[in-house]
C-alpha cells in the first residue's frame, strides 16, 4: 500500500525536531557554561559576544578563614573581582560591576558634583567591616550632612602597596575625573610593599629604580614568583611614587592630599620616629600636595587605638574606628578647604 505524502510530511518535521531540540539544549548549556567561566563576554544591549581567555582567581594564604579572593592581573599582580559578593568576618561584603568596593559610580561625574577618589590597601578597602561602616562611607555622609555636592569613591584593593596604587589610578582611576585624590598609607608595610615583589605570597609589580623603570613582563603567573629587586629605598621609593600620583593628579586638574597612619598604638621606637618624620618632609616637600598625620591627630585627640581595632584580631579598624577616621579626614578637609581647591573650595556648592 503507498504511504500518503500528507502524512508522511509531520513524520519527517517530527524526525527533523528530534535532532535539532538537543542540539539546541545542547548549544544553550554551553554557552551558558561558558558564560558562567566567563569565557564568553555578551553585551545585551548590542547583542554582540566576545571570547575570552577564562579569568585567574587568586586567593590569600588565609582564605578559608577570611573567604576573600581576588582576580589575577597581570600588571597590578590581583585586583577586586567584579560583582561579587561575599561576607568579611560575617559582614557583607560587595565588589560593584567596576572592581570597587563601593556603589555603583559611572566614569563620567554627574553635572554640579564633585569626587573624592581614595586609593589604599586593606585599611581602605575595609579589612572586618560592613560594606556601610569603612570610612570612605562615613565621609561621604558627612559632606552630604554638609550639603556638599561631593562622592566618594573607595578604590582600595586589600594588600596593595602605592606601586599597585599607582598604577590603578593610571589606568582606571583617571577615567572617574576626581577633584581630589586622598591616598591612604598605612606606614607599617606600605614603604616595604612598594620595593617588593611579593604579598600575600602573591606576586605584585615592582619598579626598578625612583625613575620608576618598569620590569617587564610586570607579573610573572601565579606560582612563580620574581626575585626581589636588591638596594631598593622603601622611603625613597614611597616618596618617588606619590610625586608621580600628583603628576597624575596635575594632568587632570586635581589635588592631591597624603593620610598617613600607622604609628598610633605603637610602642615609641627611635627608628619609627626618624622614618616618619623623612617620610612627612618628603611628601610636604612635593608641589600641590597636602599631608594629613592620622597617627598625630589621634593622639591629639587622645584615641585609644585598642577601642578602635577591639574586635579585629588583625590589627584593623573596626566599625567604630573608621567611624572616627572618616570624622577625622572630614574635619581636616573642612579645615584645609582653601588649600585643596584653589580653583573649586571645597565647601562650594
Amino acid at each position: 500500500m503507498q504511504t500518503s505524502p500528507v502524512r508522511e510530511k509531520p513524520r519527517r518535521l517530527f524526525q527533523v525536531a528530534a535532532l535539532l531540540v538537543p542540539s539546541l539544549f545542547g548549544a544553550i548549556a554551553i554557552a551558558a557554561l561558558m558564560i558562567h567561566q566567563e569565557r564568553l563576554v555578551v553585551n545585551w544591549k548590542t547583542f554582540s559576544f566576545q571570547f575570552q581567555e577564562p579569568p585567574i582567581y587568586v586567593e590569600e594564604p588565609t582564605h578559608e578563614v577570611t573567604g576573600y579572593r581576588y582576580l589575577f592581573d597581570e600588571e597590578l599582580g590581583w585586583r577586586n573581582i567584579p560583582n561579587w559578593t561575599a561576607s568579611t568576618s560575617g559582614r557583607r561584603l560587595t565588589i560593584n560591576s567596576k572592581g570597587l568596593r563601593d556603589h555603583e559610580y559611572p566614569y563620567e561625574k554627574p553635572p554640579g558634583k564633585k569626587r573624592v577618589l581614595v586609593l589604599g590597601d586593606s585599611y581602605t578597602w575595609g579589612y572586618g567591616v560592613e560594606n556601610d561602616a569603612i570610612f570612605t562611607e562615613v565621609l561621604e555622609r558627612l559632606l552630604e550632612k554638609d550639603g556638599k555636592p561631593w562622592e566618594v569613591l573607595n578604590s582600595g584593593v586589600s594588600g596593595y602597596g602605592t606601586d599597585q596604587e599607582y598604577l590603578w589610578f593610571k589606568r582606571e582611576g583617571v577615567k572617574y575625573q576626581p577633584d581630589l585624590v586622598v591616598v591612604a598609607f598605612f606606614v607599617l608595610n606600605d614603604p616595604n610593599n612598594n620595593i617588593g615583589s611579593i604579598q600575600y605570597s602573591l606576586g605584585k609589580p615592582v619598579f626598578l629604580d625612583t625613575n620608576l623603570t618598569r620590569i617587564q613582563p610586570p607579573v610573572l603567573n601565579p606560582g612563580k614568583m620574581r626575585e626581589e629587586v636588591p638596594g631598593l629605598s622603601p622611603l625613597d621609593m614611597s616618596v618617588s611614587l606619590l610625586h608621580a600620583i600628583q603628576r597624575t593628579c596635575a594632568e587632570i586638574g586635581a589635588r592631591l592630599l597624603v593620610m598617613k597612619f600607622g604609628f598610633h598604638g605603637t610602642p615609641p621606637d627611635a627608628g619609627n620616629a626618624a622614618f616618619d618624620s623623612a617620610f612627612k618632609a618628603g611628601v610636604t616637600a612635593i608641589s600641590d600636595t597636602l599631608y594629613f598625620d592620622l597617627d598625630a591627630e589621634c593622639e591629639n585627640r587622645n584615641l585609644s587605638f585598642y577601642k578602635m581595632i577591639e574586635g579585629n584580631d588583625d590589627g584593623h579598624w573596626n566599625a567604630y574606628g573608621h567611624k572616627l577616621v572618616g570624622e577625622m579626614l572630614h574635619d581636616f578637609l573642612d579645615k584645609n578647604a582653601d588649600q585643596l581647591m584653589p580653583q573649586q573650595q571645597l565647601n562650594s556648592p
